[in-house]
């Protein structure tokens, strides 16, 4: 009698395709005994009775009486290593933990490829030498690749099925077995031999029962002609669920300024939420451990810190203490804000010595942001690094040379005192912010770092330049350089004459001239002179001395000479912090250069000397 409906004998599993499929039992060997029965598509429609007697029913109710499972339509195979890493969206993970066990298979669409724990040899474990399938791939794929129970119900009883398909090209063997649980049990074909045709598939019933709402675990193993592998089970007890979102966008905001977003968690699931967040630069988060009680709501400040620009972005995985991880991607992007210097260098006028000379340069903040910022030495942050790899090698060196006076017996005593110098030296070092430092050129006025520049201000900074000739690099951290030139000018004096002659000069007889020295500037001037000749016939009086500021001083320069000749000679004057001055001399020597020990005149007696 016709009546719509295609033939289904009982226990006879029905594909997701509409086609019927056959289990060989392990006393069905024969290859005619309904194997080879035609194939039809089903096309049942159930009655308006049926309808409503089956959206009636509870889901235990559902599953009772279940004798069949349909296979789904496999659109990707993926490795369960891999897969195990993967991190679910907060929505994701809030949906997936609201699931019935049936309704976590319903929208199934991919399966994991299984762990094989072992492999068997061939043959001895079947006629059939060759496989068409990989070996890094199982005869036969499971359906579910993991079988989960959630949101159950203790101590009522839970039955799932879970089906193995032979992928090879010819019948294989298998054997399903289950070690001894009080929660899961093997209900049908408990370590028995099943030969499957190829693309048909064995069922396999699995019951659960719990005692408490709790996490339980346990596995399958299966076994073929050619390797065992296992299909894991679990019983997923409550679980914390934070409704974190599953993006969170800075959009455009400021290079190297803190940005943050607030977010209000609540802890949706049906336990206690203990947990720690992690992140990785240049995003941060606050508070990044915490416990919340269910229902309860809490506040996660979400920080964005970009020292570059451009786009960045992230991951905020959130890691709960029973195992499970989600994870939100973070967005952002960094663009140079309307802050910087008026200028980027800065020639401070030439500056006496001992004195002081400034400069200014003028900071705007034509931005909606306070800036905070600072002067530093290193322009980046890589620069920074490179200087403290550069003392860490400092203080290796030293490490070393302490160890090698420890060996030495006379330098012992010293060690303890060159340790503890090191140790406070250290301790400075690896303190020490690397902000701008410098023995030329200062920052006034020194304010507390970092300091600020308000939205829409200026800000104007004096850099007094000592006298000394010196160049260097300012950095102003966020983003900006500005190149100090600065030239120390020492004491400016000027002599005069330019030059001394003497003239004609008795000989042997002393003969002066003075030499001014006058100082042109607000500092004292030091000075020292000396005869450029090894054996001068001339000196000076003082040799040494200092100029008071915008005055003169008046040096001698004596002449003697002890012949009639030219004489030529140079006096060298030298002025500290300045340049050095040459003064020629020039004197001719008149007279006599013979000299008696008595007087000639009036007169001179030679007494009797002749005969």
């Amino acid at each position: 009698m016709a009546t719509g409906r295609s033939y289904q004998p009982v226990g006879l599993p029905k594909r997701a395709d509409g086609f019927q499929s056959k289990v060989a039992t392990s006393r069905d060997w024969k290859w005619g005994r309904g194997a080879e029965k035609p194939l039809t598509a089903s096309t049942d429609q159930p009655t308006p009775s049926a309808f409503v007697k089956e959206k009636s029913l509870t889901t235990k109710q559902m599953l009772a009486p279940t004798r069949e499972v349909k296979l789904p339509q496999i659109t990707q195979l993926r490795d369960m290593n891999e897969a195990s890493h993967h991190k679910p969206t907060p929505s994701a993970f809030v949906k997936e933990k609201s699931l019935t066990t049936k309704q976590m298979l319903a929208p199934t669409r991919e399966v994991k490829l299984p762990q094989i724990t072992q492999l068997r040899d061939m043959n001895e474990a079947s006629h059939h030498k060759f496989s068409a399938v990989d070996l890094q791939k199982s005869l036969f794929q499971p359906f579910p690749s993991e079988l989960v129970f959630q949101n159950f119900v203790p101590p009522e009883v839970y039955e799932k099925a879970v089906v193995l398909r032979n992928n090879d090209k010819v019948p294989r063997l298998v054997m399903v077995t289950m070690e001894s649980s009080p929660y899961f049990k093997l209900v049908s074909h408990n370590r028995v031999w099943q030969k499957v045709l190829p693309g048909r598939t064995a069922t396999f019933r699995i019951r659960f029962i719990s005692e408490k709402n709790k996490d339980y675990s346990h596995q399958l193993t299966c076994t073929t002609g050619r390797e065992k592998f296992i299909v894991p089970i679990r019983a997923v007890g409550p679980r914390a669920v934070l409704d974190f979102p599953a993006h969170l966008d800075f959009s455009i905001c400021p290079v190297k300024y803190s940005t943050q977003k607030t977010l209000l968690i609540r802890n949706v699931g049906n336990r206690e939420a203990r947990y720690c967040i992690s992140t990785q630069s240049p995003f941060s988060v606050d508070p990044s451990i915490g416990n919340l009680g269910i229902g309860e709501a809490t506040q996660v400040t979400v920080e964005f810190h970009p020292l570059e620009t451009g786009d960045h972005s992230g991951c905020l995985v959130v890691h709960y203490d029973t195992g499970e991880d989600i994870q939100t991607r973070l967005y952002g992007s960094a663009v140079d804000a309307n802050i910087g210097l008026e200028k980027g260098s800065l020639t401070i006028e030439k500056t006496s010595l001992t004195l002081a000379n400034r400069g200014s340069v003028v900071l705007h903040n034509q931005s909606e942001i306070t800036a905070h910022f600072q002067w530093k030495a290193a322009a980046t942050r890589e620069q920074e690094d490179q200087l403290c790899r550069r003392l860490q090698k400092r203080e290796n060196e030293v490490d070393c040379f302490l160890k090698e006076c420890r060996e030495v017996p006379t330098l012992q005593e010293h060690v303890p005192l060159l340790s503890c110098g090191f140790q406070q030296q250290r301790a400075k070092v690896q303190g020490d912010p690397m902000l701008f430092s410098n023995d030329i050129f200062t920052i006034d006025p020194v304010l507390p770092p970092p300091q600020k520049v308000h939205p829409t201000t200026e800000l104007t900074v004096l850099l007094p330049g000592a006298a000394e000739e010196a160049k260097k690099k300012l950095s102003l951290q966020p983003s900006e350089e500005i190149h100090l030139v600065s030239v120390g000018e020492g004491p400016v004096v000027y002599m005069h004459p330019s030059k001394i002659d003497f003239g004609n000069i008795q000989v042997l007889q002393d003969v002066s001239q003075t030499l001014h020295l006058s100082n042109q500037t607000a500092t004292p001037a030091s000075f020292w002179a000396e005869m450029a000749g090894k054996c001068s016939h001339c000196r000076i009086e003082p040799s040494e001395g200092v100029i008071p500021p915008n005055a003169e001083l008046s040096v001698t320069v004596i002449a003697n000479l002890d012949d009639t000749e030219i004489f030529y000679d140079e006096v060298k004057v030298f002025i500290k912090n300045s340049r050095s001055y040459v003064i020629p001399i020039q004197a001719v020597g008149i007279g006599t250069a013979i000299v008696t020990d008595k007087p000639i005149v009036p007169e001179l007696s030679l007494g009797l000397r002749f005969r």
